[in-house]
């Protein structure tokens, strides 16, 4: 799957539940994390789940997003 434009949750809301991997745009990249949630009712911010810590990234930071596959290197 190619980059997923960021802007509009209910894009963002079809990779709930799946592993991604961002680009920042601070120059960070987040490599195999899960997207818990890309928020409802006009919240800012998507929850992933890394190494069993919850982190809220907001939208407005991420520069592009990557489902990855199953069995794919991060």
């Amino acid at each position: 799957m190619g980059s997923i434009p960021t802007q509009g949750s209910v894009q963002l809301r079809t990779l709930e539940g799946h592993r991604v991997s961002l680009s920042l745009t601070n120059g960070s990249q987040l490599d195999s994390v899960e997207v818990i949630s890309a928020g409802r009712g006009g919240l800012s911010s998507l929850w992933l789940e890394v190494d069993g810590i919850d982190l809220f990234v907001e939208k407005a930071e991420i520069l592009a997003i990557h489902e990855v596959r199953v069995g794919q290197a991060a």
